[in-house]
């Protein structure tokens, strides 16, 4: 009977004793649970600085694009009235046909230029979706 006193004392005392040996190295446990917390939360941080930038960009150059375009248009009107001008002192015989010429390239060249600027906005638009959406288009694809 005192063997099984002793066992239940000795098996006590390893039970009461092992969590105060143990302490450093549950302690460093915990110490490495939280820095993978704080490693994951400074990940995601990143993340959403990250997509905030890109939508921040995406809207200002929407913003440039938008005034650009606007100024390109007032320019593509003054260039059609100087055509129209440069025609009719051509018809009216008070100057020869290249300033006609001229003017007629600067309004081509105008709208090609506004042509290009409407697809950069366009994409631009496409980038500013994209940048709201996230990545759930991926989970989209096979």
């Amino acid at each position: 009977m005192n063997l099984l006193f002793d066992n239940w004392l000795i098996n006590l005392a390893a039970n009461i004793s092992a969590p105060l040996v143990d302490g450093r190295r549950r302690k460093a446990e915990v110490d490495r649970r939280m820095a993978v917390v704080e490693e994951n939360l400074a990940a995601y941080r990143q993340t959403v600085l990250t997509a905030i930038r890109e939508v921040e960009d995406a809207l200002v150059g929407e913003e440039k694009l938008q005034a650009h375009l606007k100024g390109l248009s007032e320019q593509l009107s003054a260039a059609q009235n100087a055509l129209n001008e440069a025609r009719s002192r051509y018809r009216n015989g008070l100057s020869d046909y290249l300033p006609v010429l001229t003017q007629l390239l600067t309004v081509q060249n105008l709208e090609r230029t506004i042509i290009q600027r409407k697809a950069e906005l366009l994409v631009s638009r496409v980038d500013l979706y994209r940048a709201l959406g996230g990545t759930w288009m991926e989970s989209l694809q096979p």
